[in-house]
């Protein structure tokens, strides 16, 4: 699951650099609530309780609960839970070295890291393992349906070339995208995800998200739809391939059970850590 790097052409210069600065721009005022661990089942019901907690976690509340070292094809991988201001564990850190403080430069704010990935992680039936993460896929435009007028149209697959005002605009509507991938019958595999949705007329622009899930956990993805902000109001239908479904995300992988196993690891190797703490349903 590498990170998508995306590039914003202006004048043949790329920008990704300057969107990073106001990576949370046009995002909705949080929700003022608690960023304990929020009660939900699976992914339809979970999604939204799941990013208010996202929203409302800020990286000076952070704390460091538990630190593990685990083996790794190139050596060793350190795996850092942190809590927010109530104590409970609401976010994970994977890196090639370990984490001096909950304040060390991990790409919170979006200007990301090299050698650290992190995430939103929870455990929502209690049993001290992780079971639902929100994994930030990178700084992109964000509009709710329809984007106003003036946005660049996409000349390449991730790319456009703007004026200066457009810039200014795309920039305006920065926003910390994240995917969500859940294990809806806890058993350590992904069974359903949520990816972001680009404009589908070429606008250059996220518009949307995507939800794909085996709504029986077997591993056969049978269903799929879009939605901007209700994922119950469906907003258009997938098209469909052999196993899974074609994609509009920032990263336009088709999704097959496959993609979906390969995921999963980052359930392992962050339950793997989570069973070294050790970790229990109270530590969410």
């Amino acid at each position: 699951m590498d990170r998508t790097r995306l590039g914003y052409v202006l004048s043949s210069v790329v920008v990704a650099a300057v969107m990073l600065q106001n990576p949370i721009a046009s995002a909705p005022p949080p929700t003022p609530i608690a960023d304990a661990q929020p009660a939900g089942s699976d992914i339809l019901s979970f999604y939204q309780p799941a990013l208010a907690v996202a929203q409302v976690t800020r990286q000076r509340d952070l704390s460091i609960i538990c630190q593990k070292s685990l083996p790794d094809q190139q050596g060793n991988i350190f795996v850092t839970f942190l809590a927010g201001s109530t104590k409970k564990i609401v976010l994970a850190v994977v890196s090639k070295l370990p984490l001096s403080s909950p304040s060390s430069p991990i790409g919170f704010d979006g200007n990301f890291q090299p050698g650290i990935e992190w995430m939103f992680v929870f455990d929502r039936n209690h049993d001290g393992k992780v079971d639902y993460m929100l994994w930030p896929q990178g700084v992109l435009p964000y509009v709710e349906g329809t984007p106003p007028p003036g946005f660049p149209v996409r000349t390449g697959s991730l790319v456009a070339t703007m004026t200066r005002d457009q810039l200014a605009l795309i920039q305006h509507y920065a926003r910390l995208i994240f995917w969500h991938f859940a294990d809806d019958n806890f058993e350590g595999k992904v069974s359903a995800v949520i990816l972001d949705a680009w404009d589908p007329n070429g606008v250059f622009a996220v518009t949307g998200w995507q939800v794909i899930r085996s709504s029986h956990s077997d591993g056969v993805l049978d269903q799929c739809w879009y939605f901007t902000e209700n994922i119950g109001e469906k907003t258009g239908e997938c098209e469909r391939t052999d196993q899974g479904y074609k994609t509009r995300s920032s990263d336009p992988t088709d999704i097959t059970p496959e993609n979906l196993a390969a995921k999963s690891v980052w359930f392992s190797t962050l339950n793997a850590a989570a069973g070294l703490c050790p970790l229990t349903g109270d530590s969410f």
